[in-house]
């Protein structure tokens, strides 16, 4: 029987605590950041289990593209049991992602329960928490990129745009 998302996790983030040899982020606080402090010890292998299991999708997704190529280039688009199980694959490895994510990022909340309705954090160089500034919008750049969809009237569209 496979093991459950919870104790992959967990046997993952154990492996990372013993080695110690986690790598953290490197990029620097950019404009708007608001260091927080610094990420916990033990979030650290956290983090590390969140890096490979990304680097798992991204490798996924390079072998999917790959065998779709084949798959068309080989004129097997009829294929129906491999498509359903590239999807399948597919569906399994974000669900993965997405499970670690969460875990990740609320762990961190819950260290900074003050900055737990921040709408983004993000992890510097040297392990910093950063609060990040969301970016100034107009309406107009709102609506031109896809940020808000208007439905309804005139009269809501222009309510929207401020005008």
């Amino acid at each position: 029987m496979a093991k459950n998302l919870f104790a992959e996790l967990v046997d993952q983030v154990t492996i990372l605590s013993q080695n110690g040899d986690i790598v953290g982020p490197n990029d620097e606080p950019v404009d708007g950041d608001v260091v927080i402090g610094t990420l916990p010890d033990d979030l650290k292998p956290l983090f590390g289990a969140l890096k490979i299991v990304k680097q798992k999708v991204i490798a996924f997704q390079k072998d999917a593209l790959s065998r779709m190529r084949q798959l068309g280039e080989n004129g097997d688009l009829a294929s129906k049991e491999e498509v359903n199980q590239i999807s399948a694959d597919n569906t399994r490895v974000h669900f993965e992602y997405d499970f670690v994510f969460e875990c990740f990022w609320k762990s961190v909340r819950s260290v900074f329960p003050e900055h737990i309705d921040d709408n983004q954090i993000g992890l510097r160089k040297d392990w910093q928490v950063v609060s990040i500034k969301p970016k100034e919008v107009s309406p107009w750049e709102a609506l031109s990129s896809g940020l808000i969809v208007v439905r309804g009237s005139r009269e809501g569209l222009l309510e929207a745009l401020g005008l």
